[in-house]
């Protein structure tokens, strides 16, 4: 009689975990990369392409690895927890369009503007910008994106002064004041 546990999986070491974090940010065209590596410790961070949950999927061997989350909307967050030896911490800022993108799913998918002073509001738009855009589908609201930043005063977008919270809430007052429905139709008319 044979008796099998399992194969034991091989837990990537932390200069594994950077290396292949790197490969996959850059695949993605992610930009600004900073990746900060010890022996049990990595931190990246990237504005632009992946999402974290995208990152996320694709880690190797994560046995063994706390890993954490960080976004100004929502702040600290658990992607993975219990016995580690390891500790990875991902950072991913938005830009100013995937804001924009991510107020007009919004609206899209609640038919009303977000309150940023309630927490679990940030916390469904975080799950939108978190969820990538799968092709065409979303070709009118990557429109109506960027048609809503090119509406955005130049002092609107000084992103280093406004916190993500405060540039989503000036997004939202900047829709209002344009117009949900003409943002539609403009964006609507170069679609077809």
């Amino acid at each position: 009689m044979e008796i099998s546990i399992g194969k034991r999986v091989p837990v990537a070491s932390s200069l594994e975990m950077a290396e292949a974090i790197e490969k996959y940010l850059e695949q993605g065209k992610a930009s600004e990369i900073t990746l900060f590596t010890t022996q049990n410790e990595v931190k990246a961070s990237w504005c632009l392409g992946p999402t974290i949950s995208e990152l996320f999927d694709v880690l190797p061997s994560k046995q063994k690895w706390l890993i954490r989350g960080h976004c100004e909307l929502v702040g600290g967050f658990t992607l993975q927890d219990g016995r580690h030896k390891y500790e990875l911490s991902l950072t991913r800022p938005y830009s100013v369009y995937e804001l924009a993108l991510g107020v007009v799913r919004y609206r899209n998918a609640y038919n009303r503007p977000i309150n940023a002073d309630k927490e679990i509001e940030l916390r469904d738009l975080f799950q939108i910008l978190e969820s990538p855009a799968n092709g065409s589908s979303y070709r009118l609201a990557e429109l109506m994106a960027e048609d809503l930043v090119s509406s955005l005063h130049r002092t609107d977008l000084s992103t280093n002064t406004k916190s993500e919270v405060e540039t989503v809430a000036e997004l939202f007052r900047r829709m209002d004041e344009v117009g949900y429905d003409r943002l539609w139709t403009a964006a609507f008319s170069r679609l077809t």
